[in-house]
């Protein structure tokens, strides 16, 4: 339904334009809509003759596939309702493309955090994702614990699952305080509690995890 966009572009226009692909041929330039296909319809219903866009020119007609599976890409990240799994896959696929991290964040108004932290969701457990997906644990807070833990799998799925055994949905700082017991627990299992590193780690970990408790 686009009578609601339609409506705001008939009272204040279009804050943003749609993006055209100019792609050459035998018989002349050939305008494809890259991005904005909602927002043409809602023009269209609209009074307004003419449409705010953003004309893009291919030189070669084989560019065309590649275009239009940037603008995909980054159409795709900069929707307000992708979940956090949905985001991470997005940023993976700049990843893959040679894009670093800082640039990734930087085109799309990001914190490099941000970007590291949702690529860090996919090295996770797959119930870890799911969880992080459908809200039931906090993403950001989890790929922290098991970064700095090394969580194998085992110790993740135990991780979420403590967490949503809970009665009452616990805020961020009590899932982390949650996750980072089971963790330390488990460090120390591994180690038979022998390795003074271990032990140093494991000391420092109940500290950081009183400073959560305190707030």
């Amino acid at each position: 339904d686009v009578g609601p966009l339609a409506d705001s572009i008939e009272q204040g226009g279009m804050i943003q334009p749609i993006v055209v692909i100019d792609v050459p041929s035998e018989s002349g330039p050939v305008y494809y809509i890259g991005a904005g296909h909602s927002r043409w319809r809602a023009h269209q219903v609209s009074s307004r003759e003419r449409i705010l866009s953003t004309v893009r020119r291919l030189t070669r007609p084989e560019q065309f596939e590649r275009v239009m599976r940037w603008i995909v890409l980054t159409e795709n990240i900069q929707r307000k309702d992708l979940t956090p799994l949905e985001e991470a896959r997005a940023f993976a696929a700049w990843r893959d493309q040679g894009f670093t991290q800082a640039q990734i964040a930087a085109q799309f108004q990001v914190s490099d955090f941000q970007v590291s932290v949702r690529l860090g969701l996919l090295a996770t457990d797959p119930v870890v994702q799911a969880a992080a997906e459908t809200g039931k644990v906090d993403g950001n807070q989890a790929v922290h614990v098991i970064r700095s833990m090394g969580a194998p799998p085992p110790v993740q799925r135990e991780m979420v699952a403590a967490v949503v055994a809970q009665p009452v949905r616990p805020t961020v700082l009590e899932q982390r305080r949650i996750m980072l017991r089971i963790a330390a627990e488990h460090d120390l299992q591994r180690s038979d509690g022998q390795s003074a590193a271990v032990l140093l780690r494991h000391e420092q970990l109940q500290k950081a995890v009183r400073l959560v408790e305190a707030g």
